[in-house]
């Protein structure tokens, strides 16, 4: 699903996030940074232990920050790491919501212009597809019409049943063709 709001094109699409055309990579952690939820694990796999030391070494952050570290082996410029979780790994639709307003403002302070975002509030979260893609989609929609000097934001959802969840979500904002 594409859609245009304001200057941006948000898309929300299914895949992995490490393969995501982007800049910059959104990933979900808890506050001391540490990356071991599902999309966290495949960033750092792929990026490399760098990136979880240079998190680590900024935390520990409160909920709803969001901090940057370089893409390490990746070929996006940075990654940003969303504090939505504490030590009880339970994530609730307003430290989505924060993280996500937080995400796309760091987004802009570094200069990227293109940002994929992992779902938030999911893993680690455990809110369901619906809430989570409630306070996500939410945020962002309400960031790109504030006006944003990003391009492009995408949503890489990990299967079909949360993608449906967030192109709904998309969808209750906007009156979509069918």
């Amino acid at each position: 699903m594409k859609l245009k709001i304001a200057r941006t094109e948000l898309v929300i699409e299914q895949g992995r996030l490490v393969e995501a055309q982007a800049d910059a990579l959104l990933v979900p952690g808890n506050n001391f940074l540490w990356l071991g939820g599902r999309e966290a694990l495949a960033v750092k796999e792929a990026a490399g232990e760098v990136v979880e030391e240079e998190a680590t070494a900024q935390g520990p952050a409160a909920i709803g920050d969001v901090i940057v570290t370089s893409g390490g082996a990746l070929a996006v410029r940075k990654i940003l790491h969303a504090v939505i979780v504490g030590q009880d790994l339970r994530a609730t639709p307003e430290s989505v919501r924060q993280a996500t307003e937080a995400a796309l403002q760091r987004a802009a302070e570094v200069r990227v212009t293109t940002l994929a975002m992992a779902c938030l509030g999911l893993d680690p979260g455990h809110l369901d597809a619906p809430k989570a893609a409630d306070a996500q989609v939410g945020a962002v929609i309400d960031g790109l019409i504030a006006g944003t000097p990003l391009r492009q934001v995408r949503i890489v959802t990990p299967d079909a049943a949360t993608h449906r969840a967030f192109v709904e979500r998309a969808g209750a904002h906007f009156t979509l063709p069918k």
